[in-house]
C-alpha cells in the first residue's frame, strides 16, 4: 500500500472515530433531557431518610416519587420529615446524647413504633429486659394549636418537639416547660432543617453538564486544533458550527420520539442513527461551495444578448 493510500485510510478512520464521539455526545444529551426521575435527586437520600420513608409509607416505592403531583408531594414531604424527626431522635438517644433533658441510662435503648398510625406515642425507651421505661410523642411542627390538641388528646405522654416550637413554649437547654402536666422537651432539631433535608431531593434543577455534551465535544476538539496550530480561528469556528448543527438536528429527531412517549432508549438510538447519517454527508454546512457559484451559473450568460441585433428579433 502506498503512503498516500495509508494516510487516507488513517484519516478516514480518524473521521469515523470523531463522528462516533459526536454520536455519543448527542446521545448523552438526549438521555440527560429525558432521563427518568427528572427533578428528583435520589442520590441525596441518606440511609436515615430511606428508613424514615419506609416506616412512614410501607406500601410505597421510594423510586416512584416522580409519579406524584405537586400537591401529593407536599403531603409526602410532611409525613416523611415527621418520621425522619423520630429516626434522628432515636439515633441521637442511642448514641448517648442528651436531648431536651432526656438521656438514656446504661443498657436502656430507644425504639420507634413501627406502626405509622400508632395512637399516642411514637418513641419507647426500654430497659435491658425489654421493659418500658418511658413512652414519648415526637412532633415535628410549627403549629402551637397542633401541640395543644395533642396535649388534650394524649395527656399521658410527654412531647419532644422541634426547636422552634419548644422555644416558643419556653423550653430550652436548661428548662423543660410543662403544659397541663405534659413536659415539652426541646430536641434542638429545627422543623426548617428537616423540611429542607427532605425537600432537597425534589429540587434537582442543578446544572447538568451532560446536557451540553453535544457542544462541549466539538468545542474541546476544535479548540485543541486551534491551540496546536493545526487550524485557524475561522476554520475552528466553522467546523464547530457544522459539528454542533449536525448534533442539534439529530437530538431534535431523537428527542421528538422520546417526547412522544416512545421511550428514552428509542430516542437515543434514533439520535445516533441520524447523527451518523448526517456525519456522512460531506456537503453539510459547506458554505464555501456557494462562494464558487457565480452569477452566470445562476442567471445564465446575459452578455450574449448584447450581440443580438434587432433584425435577428424582428
Amino acid at each position: 500500500m502506498e503512503l498516500n493510500d495509508l494516510l487516507k485510510n488513517i484519516d478516514k478512520k480518524r473521521l469515523q472515530e470523531l463522528a462516533l464521539l459526536d454520536c455519543l455526545a448527542s446521545a448523552l444529551t438526549v438521555n440527560s433531557i429525558f432521563k427518568e426521575g427528572g427533578g428528583i435527586d435520589y442520590s441525596a437520600i441518606t440511609p436515615e431518610m430511606e428508613e424514615a420513608f419506609h416506616l412512614q409509607y410501607p406500601n410505597m416505592d421510594i423510586f416512584s416519587l416522580e409519579n406524584y403531583n405537586s400537591e401529593q408531594i407536599v403531603g409526602i414531604i410532611n409525613g416523611w420529615k415527621g418520621k425522619l424527626f423520630e429516626v434522628n431522635l432515636r439515633d441521637g438517644l442511642n448514641d448517648g446524647l442528651d436531648i431536651g433533658g432526656i438521656k438514656l441510662d446504661y443498657n436502656h435503648t430507644a425504639h420507634l413504633i413501627q406502626n405509622p398510625t400508632n395512637s399516642g406515642f411514637d418513641l419507647q425507651i426500654l430497659d435491658e429486659s425489654g421493659g418500658i421505661v418511658e413512652e414519648l410523642q415526637a412532633k415535628a411542627t410549627n403549629s402551637i394549636s397542633y401541640i395543644n390538641e395533642t396535649i388534650e388528646k394524649y395527656p399521658d405522654f410527654d412531647i419532644i418537639t422541634t426547636e422552634e416550637m419548644a422555644d416558643s413554649l419556653g423550653s430550652n437547654f436548661d428548662t423543660v416547660t410543662e403544659i397541663n402536666g405534659v413536659a415539652i422537651h426541646n430536641s434542638h432539631l429545627t422543623n426548617e432543617e428537616l423540611t429542607n433535608e427532605v425537600g432537597e431531593i425534589f429540587n434537582d434543577d442543578g446544572f447538568d453538564i451532560f446536557g451540553l455534551s453535544f457542544l462541549l465535544v466539538p468545542i474541546v476538539r476544535n479548540g485543541k486544533n486551534y491551540l496546536a496550530g493545526r487550524s485557524t480561528v475561522e476554520t475552528a469556528v466553522t467546523t464547530f458550527v457544522q459539528d454542533s448543527s449536525k448534533s442539534m438536528v439529530a437530538i431534535g429527531g431523537g428527542g421528538a420520539l422520546a417526547f412522544l412517549g416512545m421511550g428514552t432508549g428509542i430516542g437515543i438510538v434514533t439520535t445516533i442513527i441520524i447523527r451518523m447519517a448526517i456525519g456522512n454527508n460531506k456537503e453539510w454546512g459547506n458554505l464555501n461551495k456557494y462562494n464558487q457559484i457565480n452569477d452566470t451559473q445562476i442567471w445564465g450568460d446575459l452578455n450574449k444578448y448584447d450581440n443580438i441585433k434587432d433584425s435577428d428579433i424582428w
